[in-house]
């Protein structure tokens, strides 16, 4: 029986995921071997010009990798998507009471981030990234934020684009590191240039708040000025995220950015939970 996208993972450590190429035959025994549609041979044609499907599976999955890809999700282009909701702030129309500070929000009626957002991103990636269209996904946990940006960046990264999802406390300290270690700032210079980067979990970094801040406002900035996307992910609300991070985020976010308010879901988490074996 065919074998899907994930079916054949490697095991890949921490310190290997962004130097690949040194254990591409390896990987590449682990899961092309095992394939019975070609023999291992990679080539579904006697002149070897028609690759098998196990090679490509192979080299989306080490780009997956180099991405900082989370490896529970590899799977994640063959898995049926859980329908998500969400409501479209309009950031532009909300309104702050100059005498409580109290944000007034316009948000649109309700929408299907799958055919709303996610197929339009995709259907029209390179003007998306061309002029650097983003996102800010908000909303309680358990709502699919994460879930729905890896599936937009999956896709993308099969689409032939670069792209890196990391937690916002990793990029600072991948920051704080690269001034004293010259392979963190390659790396960082590296992450900082892919066409869609991910960064996950803002609110949750520790230290002070104006340092975040400011690398925070430097980062969109600086990915506006390459022409590349960027999808944030917080579990605050879009009032808390601009009282954390300030007017100066916000106003770097007028320029392309759309913010997304993900409905709860009850059943998420129950959909995506791992089922455990039972005792016979």
């Amino acid at each position: 029986m065919k074998k899907k996208l994930g079916d054949i993972l490697p095991d890949v450590s921490d310190d290997c995921r962004f130097n690949l190429n040194k254990h591409k035959e390896e990987y590449y025994k682990r899961i092309v071997s095992q394939c019975s549609d070609c023999a291992g041979s990679g080539f579904v044609s006697k002149n070897n010009t028609k690759e098998c499907w196990c090679s490509e599976s192979f080299k989306l999955i080490l780009e997956l990798l180099k991405s900082n890809f989370p490896q529970q999700h590899l799977s994640i282009l063959n898995e049926e998507f859980f329908q998500r909701k969400y409501v479209e702030v309009d950031i532009y129309k909300s309104e702050t009471n100059k005498d409580t500070g109290e944000v007034k929000l316009s948000i649109s009626k309700p929408m299907d981030f799958t055919n709303d957002f996610m197929k339009s991103f995709i259907s029209h990636r390179t003007y998306m990234i061309e002029n650097s269209c983003s996102a800010l996904f908000t909303g309680n946990n358990e709502t699919g934020k994460t879930y729905s940006a890896l599936l937009i960046l999956a896709k993308m990264i099969k689409y032939g684009y670069s792209g890196h999802y990391m937690r916002f406390k990793n990029y600072l300290n991948l920051l704080n590191s690269s001034y004293s270690n010259n392979e963190d700032k390659i790396l960082l210079r590296q992450i900082r240039s892919v066409k869609l980067l991910v960064i996950d979990e803002l609110g949750k970094e520790h230290g002070k708040a104006e340092y975040a801040t400011t690398e925070l406002e430097e980062l969109i900035k600086t990915r506006q000025d390459n022409l590349s996307s960027t999808m944030l992910i917080t579990n605050l609300d879009y009032t808390d995220f601009i009282a954390t991070y300030g007017n100066h985020v916000k106003s770097a976010f007028n320029k392309n950015f759309k913010v997304l308010i993900f409905h709860p879901d009850a059943g998420f988490r129950k959909k995506t939970r791992i089922s455990w074996p039972k005792v016979k």
